[in-house]
């Protein structure tokens, strides 16, 4: 059997003696962590251009085109009738006269354009076949006296000659019919009338032969 010498005794003791804690502590996160190194990063240079401008291509200045300029087109707002019947006309005249009533706005080349309008239904009643004509004409007498206050009155009827745009011919025969209409219309005064207008000089210039005879013919029965 072996014996222990006493250094041997003192060295086992020593060893028993030892802390277990010690020696079964877990290691720290510090002493886990991987040493690191120091880097510097350098910072890339800035590009102050905007993103717009630099990516933007080239592109050559095209031409604008100038808009078309277009021309307001006026067109009367009393239409003048295909046929001078008697329905036709009335309805031509009942228009006019709203529309060319007193205090309806109008502007000075609409104006004009219904005058002319007016103008060329009369030529086309006092032109028109004797027979037709007779009818048509007292009802163009009937409106000049019914209204002679409004519309178709020495106040309103002459008006807008100054835009006339169409001939002076035509303008100058246009006023003298109207003038014999606005004497002659009142059926009361009608005799009186026909007294201080001389037809036959009247009607010498610029009425054709047709209407010459339907108005002499009219005024004379």
């Amino acid at each position: 059997m072996a014996t222990i010498t006493s250094k041997e005794a003192v060295a086992l003791e020593e060893a028993v003696e030892t802390p277990v804690e010690e020696s079964l502590q877990a290691p720290t996160e510090e002493s886990l962590q991987a040493p690191t190194e120091e880097t510097s990063v350098e910072e890339a240079p800035v590009d102050d251009t905007p993103v717009e401008e630099s990516l933007q291509a080239p592109t050559e200045e095209e031409p604008v085109e100038e808009p078309a300029v277009v021309e307001d087109v006026v067109r009367p707002s009393v239409e003048v009738p295909e046929e001078v019947s008697v329905s036709k006309l009335e309805e031509f005249l009942s228009n006019y006269l709203r529309e060319m009533a007193p205090r309806v706005p109008m502007t000075d080349k609409l104006g004009a354009m219904n005058q002319y309008g007016l103008w060329k239904t009369l030529e086309s009643v006092i032109n028109s076949d004797s027979n037709v004509f007779r009818d048509d004409f007292k009802v163009v007498l009937k409106y000049f006296s019914d209204y002679a206050d409004s519309s178709f009155g020495p106040r309103y009827i002459y008006r807008f000659s100054e835009y006339w745009e169409w001939s002076t011919d035509e303008l100058d025969v246009f006023q003298k019919l109207i003038n014999i209409l606005l004497l002659t219309a009142d059926p009361s005064k009608r005799a009186a009338g026909l007294k201080q207008v001389d037809l036959s000089k009247a009607l010498g210039v610029g009425f054709t032969d047709a209407a010459k005879s339907n108005i002499g013919s009219f005024f004379s029965n």
